[in-house]
């Protein structure tokens, strides 16, 4: 999927690719309810974009969801 998100500071959108899984069983729908999904996202400001707190969107060729950071990992 692609993840969209906003830096709070300069206001500046950013797209990055992102693996996203959940413990969820059968595959991530669009309109699912709320779910807990584990984003693997590349880039190299990530950090900027995606800080705890912050909200994002997830697109498939449209959007479908939308989510806030609510921890990091650093790996």
């Amino acid at each position: 999927m692609v993840l969209r998100a906003e830096n709070s500071e300069t206001r500046r959108i950013q797209v990055f690719s992102a693996l996203v899984d959940s413990d969820e069983e059968g595959p991530f729908r669009a309109g699912s309810p709320h779910i807990i999904v584990t984003l693997r996202v590349v880039g190299d400001d990530v950090g900027e974009f995606l800080e705890i707190g912050s909200h994002f969107s997830l697109w498939s060729g449209r959007d479908v969801g939308q989510g806030v950071v609510t921890r990091r990992l650093h790996l």
